[in-house]
This record gives structure tokens, C-alpha cells and sequence, in this order.
């Protein structure tokens, strides 16, 4: 099963225009640092906040791995916050999250052709969306199967809009612990939390 621009983007219209009229008059505005200057949470829930990375690539913005306190818990996850498109080019949230999806069908593709996966499902995959206080971040989320070197994990792909910044978050679990991880809410909360901090931190000079 593969995914596709055509099929996430009307899942995302559909939501933005039909599904949540109320919603979407309550938009979140823009962060009001680049992603750079944006600091992930320390602890989400369980999740505590690791390594920063920096990309050279300024679409790329920024990475943060999240890893749960637990030591009897294997996933992980990481965190992207980026902007993928000059300030001054056009903007439409909902053909930007669908190429971000694309985007991400082909990695698969991609993990499959090397030999990274040795095969791979797409389980589950729709539009969602994130209260932050007063806003709303459409989205969209996509769960899926793997298996790597005779062994079968989980992963959760949620992706989020906020203004032209993209939160993006992968997460990983082995699927003997994948009916009890906290990795979904785990992405929904996150990045309502960036959101939250971002908007209470002072102005920018």
C-alpha cells in the first residue's frame, strides 16, 4: 500500500474546508521564532528529551530524539521542526503537508529497495488535527509495520502545521510493545506543547 499526494491532500481539504468549520477559524498563527530558535519540551510525558541536531540545510531546521524514561520501554522518537520553503515562496498548508507525505512514502520505498526494510504495511493513515490553547493544527498521521532483519516494529509518522512551520515526528516501537505505547499521544503532545512555549516566550529583538 503506498501513499499518496492526491489521496493526503483530500484528506486534509476535506478537513480543512468541510470537516471542522469551527476549527479552522481558530488556526494557529505562526511560530514566532524560526525553528532554530524553537526549544523542544524537556519531558513529555514519559519521553525525556535528548540529543539537538542542527541541519546545514536551513529547510531542514532542527531535530530532537525523545527516548521514555522507562527502561523496560524500546521506543524512540524524533522530533523535526522546519520550515521547507523560502519565507518568500508561496504557501498552501494543505499541498505542503501532502508533498511532506509523499515525501515520505518514497523513504519507504526507498528503506525497502537498500535493504533497510524487508518489507513494510501501511496500516492506518488519515488527516488529523492538534489543539494547542486557542488554535488548531491540521495534520496528518500514518501508521505502519516493518520488518528489519527478521524482526517487526511499529512506526507512527504525524506531521502538523503551524503557520509555515512544519512539526514533524517519527517514533518507533517493537511490536511486542506497540499495544501499549504512549507514541501517538506522545506526537500530538508534543507538538501542541511547542506551540504552547513558543507562544508564551518573549518577542524576538
Amino acid at each position: 500500500m503506498h501513499l499518496t499526494t492526491r489521496a493526503a491532500l483530500a484528506a486534509i481539504a476535506l478537513w480543512t474546508f468541510h470537516a471542522a468549520p469551527a476549527a479552522a477559524q481558530t488556526a494557529t498563527a505562526p511560530l514566532a521564532r524560526a525553528p532554530s530558535a524553537v526549544e523542544a519540551p524537556v519531558k513529555v510525558g514519559e519521553y525525556l528529551r535528548g540529543e539537538r541536531h542542527d541541519f546545514k540545510d536551513p529547510t531542514y531546521g532542527v531535530s530532537y530524539q525523545y527516548a521514555p524514561s522507562q527502561k523496560t520501554d524500546s521506543s524512540y522518537a524524533t522530533v523535526y521542526i522546519y520550515q521547507p520553503v523560502h519565507p518568500d515562496s508561496a504557501w498552501d498548508t494543505a499541498s505542503a503537508i501532502a508533498e511532506q507525505v509523499q515525501a515520505f512514502g518514497q523513504t519507504l520505498e526507498y528503506q525497502r529497495a537498500r535493504g533497510a526494510y524487508e518489507s513494510y504495511e501501511i496500516v492506518h493513515e488519515q488527516a488529523d488535527t492538534v489543539r494547542a490553547g486557542a488554535h488548531v493544527l491540521p495534520g496528518f498521521r500514518v501508521r505502519y509495520t516493518f520488518r528489519s532483519q527478521g524482526r517487526v516494529a511499529v512506526s507512527f509518522y504525524n506531521i502538523y502545521a503551524v503557520g509555515r512551520t512544519l512539526v514533524k515526528v517519527r517514533g518507533t516501537v517493537p511490536e511486542s510493545q506497540a499495544r501499549k505505547t504512549w507514541l501517538p499521544e506522545f506526537a500530538r503532545a508534543v507538538a501542541a506543547q511547542i506551540v504552547l512555549a513558543d507562544s508564551a516566550a518573549p518577542a524576538a529583538p
